[in-house]
């Protein structure tokens, strides 16, 4: 076990960590930092760590000498983000855990399940005979799956919505520049009015209900729903993207194996590649030390590629023992509450798609990143043939 303190420097031909080479290609240094430098300090003088093995994130997010309410201080206060389970820790946490879990978790799935699929089959009956898949599919997808999760299918205009979710979406970003973050405020404010606007027409809605259910006021109950549209829209959209250009070759995964083999694109692209946390006590981990009021930023996408837990880890594979015990929706508290809506609406997809355009394939095998740290971004593809049945 070693304390950490300064870090070395990248050797030649490895990109520092957040910089412009890193983000076009972040894997070699990754892979780098797993191996040789697991507990980085990034260089300045504050103490920012970055953690990249499977062993050390697991342990850094069910750990409660890391707080997220600290981890997001400073982005909550320039976004404008409201309180919620991302900004928060302990008891706070858990009484908004627990309504946005009767909004967003297991069983609420389960009971849209129906109108999931009837969304996803109106969408893909309208599509052109040549469609880009961000654009056309997967983002007004997402759209429809958070309208019909959060019970607002029946009340709010789609074009509303998808643009408010567009507008915040910028609010992901837990590095925003000076701009981002105006911007982010901006746009949060407008959605949270919307939201309250919204919730006044769906009187019997479980939303609107939250506050007297659990005990929780109207702002915080729209802070879910602010937190469910940043953290779920742009991330389920470019999942599904990544998922789709992976399944229509004509080597993509069988039917029966798409819930696994979907839940393993998950981990291989892991869109929110990392959270932060700040340690109010001193943290331990398998690979070192890090002291009490230091900012650690948890590579979520780092640890999903760590061959010590995923063997050949950068390959997509249905067979994977265990294929959903990743990372990409966190662990311990603070995971995911958007787990089971993501692990629904990538499978049902790919079997929309192919079950009425059975002939529909990508035009281009060519799979490539969009230049960017945060979120992890497919550059988009466009989809052709396939006969409406």
């Amino acid at each position: 076990m070693t304390t950490t303190t300064d870090s070395p420097a990248a050797p030649p031909g490895v990109a520092p960590i957040f910089s412009p080479l890193f983000a076009i290609n972040p894997e070699p240094t990754l892979s780098h930092l797993r191996e040789h430098d697991p507990v980085h300090r990034l260089p300045g003088p504050e103490p920012v760590y970055v953690l990249t093995r499977a062993a050390d994130t697991e342990a850094a997010l069910r750990d409660p000498a890391c707080s997220a309410a600290g981890g997001q201080e400073e982005r909550s206060r320039r976004s404008g983000a409201p309180v919620s389970m991302l900004n928060t820790d302990g008891a706070e946490h858990d009484s908004l855990r627990r309504p946005g879990a009767a909004l967003l978790g297991p069983a609420a799935v389960r009971a849209s399940s129906g109108a999931l699929a009837a969304a996803a089959g109106n969408l893909v009956s309208e599509l052109p005979a040549r469609f880009d898949i961000t654009s056309a599919y997967a983002e007004p997808l997402a759209t429809l799956a958070l309208l019909e999760i959060l019970g607002l299918a029946d009340h709010a205009r789609f074009g509303d919505f998808d643009r408010h979710a567009r507008a915040v979406s910028v609010a992901i970003d837990p590095m925003p520049s000076p701009a981002q973050a105006a911007q982010g405020a901006l746009a949060m404010g407008e959605f949270d009015g919307y939201v309250e606007r919204l919730v006044a027409t769906a009187p019997n809605s479980l939303l609107a209900q939250l506050p007297s259910r659990f005990g929780i006021t109207p702002e915080q109950a729209r802070g879910i729903v602010s937190l469910a549209v940043v953290g779920g829209w742009s991330p389920l959209a470019e999942v599904v993207t990544t998922a789709l250009e992976l399944a229509l070759p004509d080597d993509g995964p069988a039917d029966a194996d798409l819930e696994p083999w979907c839940d393993d694109v998950i981990r291989w692209h892991t869109p929110i590649p990392f959270v932060a946390r700040r340690t109010i006590s001193a943290l331990t981990v398998p690979s070192g030390a890090i002291p009490a009021g230091a900012q650690v930023l948890i590579h979520l996408g780092s640890a999903n590629r760590d061959g010590r837990r995923f063997p050949d880890p950068d390959r997509v594979d249905a067979q994977r023992p265990a294929a959903s015990a990743h990372l990409a929706f966190g662990h311990g508290a603070h995971v995911c509450l958007g787990t089971a809506l993501v692990r629904a609406v990538v499978p049902l997809a790919i079997r929309s798609l192919r079950s009425q355009r059975p002939g529909a394939r990508v035009a281009s095998s060519l799979f490539v990143w969009r230049p960017g740290i945060f979120p992890r971004r497919p550059m988009s593809a466009i989809v052709h043939g396939g006969v409406a049945t």
